[in-house]
């Protein structure tokens, strides 16, 4: 899930200290981290401060909020605990610090018991246009379940960021989605064409969110998706292939369009190299892979 930013989460984008941080070495381990991976990784989570408090606000959506904003080395001051604390470290051995530092804005901690979403990514709407990452830890919070929900987000991240969109387009040749006009030969752009068009008029809309909407999508196409989610729209169609192709095997091209779907990624070396990262920090803990006759998802 994906949502544009309102006042709160533009107000620490203005507010949070976003830096950059030096470019990685390419020397590869055997389970595809690079050394600096590693390096980079624990001395951000050394230098992390936990002196502080979070800020505090409410979100039109999350209701109650906690604020930890991403400082210039890709981690959080003050550092959140508990099973906060656990997702945003497992989020940022999932994209890297160096990620963080450069594309994040903050951590929204909401504890919202009716609200059945584990996490969002959040796109602000003033400049820069950083992204916060919002958590529910009164949702389902099982390692596991959390850890599928981060690899859909962060598929939202690397695919809906300055080389694929143009955020302020009034004018739109490709499509329009709600963090703007897609910008021809984006990754986004191109699943759309080769998957999407065929759909015609049956096509939810880009920004869909309706149930019914994805269960007839998702009927009226069977094999065509990995998750019944999948069919809300596009760019969630994306996300959720994008989980499926991180978390299973290769899969063969007959088992339907939902694999041809996966192996669209598998056209790519640096998602390919992504999800080696992936694969290498979490191994045996990452989630079984879904059916595609499957509901699941949270986040």
């Amino acid at each position: 899930m994906r949502r544009v930013g309102g006042a709160i989460a533009e107000a620490v984008t203005a507010g949070a200290l976003i830096g950059a941080v030096g470019a990685m070495l390419l020397v590869q381990n055997s389970d595809h981290r690079t050394s600096d991976d590693i390096a980079a990784f624990h001395a951000a989570q050394t230098r992390a401060s936990s002196d502080g408090l979070p800020l505090e606000g409410r979100h039109d959506y999350w209701g109650r909020i906690s604020i930890f904003p991403v400082i210039e080395d890709g981690t959080l001051n003050p550092v959140p605990d508990g099973i906060a604390g656990d997702i945003w470290a497992a989020f940022l051995r999932m994209v890297t610090p160096r990620f963080a530092a450069e594309n994040m804005s903050a951590l929204l901690i909401a504890s919202d018991p009716d609200n059945p979403v584990t996490a969002a990514v959040e796109r602000a709407s003033v400049r820069p246009l950083r992204w916060s990452l919002a958590v529910n830890v009164a949702a389902e919070t099982q390692r596991a379940d959390y850890l599928r929900t981060l690899v859909h987000e962060y598929a939202h991240l690397l695919m809906l960021g300055d080389d694929d969109l143009d955020p302020f387009a009034v004018e739109c040749r490709t499509m329009m989605i709600q963090e703007g006009c897609l910008l021809p030969d984006s990754t986004l752009e191109r699943f759309q064409e080769r998957f999407w068009r065929a759909y015609g008029e049956d096509a939810p809309s880009p920004d869909s969110t309706t149930s019914p909407a994805s269960w007839q999508t998702y009927f009226k196409h069977t094999g065509a998706f990995v998750s019944v989610y999948a069919a809300t729209n596009v760019v969630e169609d994306l996300a959720e292939t994008f989980t499926e192709f991180v978390i299973r095997d290769r899969p063969d091209r007959e088992s339907g369009t939902w694999a041809e779907k996966i192996l669209f990624f598998w056209e790519h070396p640096e998602y390919v190299a992504i999800r080696a990262h992936i694969r290498g920090w979490f191994g045996p803990e990452l989630p079984e892979p879904l059916l595609p006759t499957s509901t699941t998802h949270r986040g």
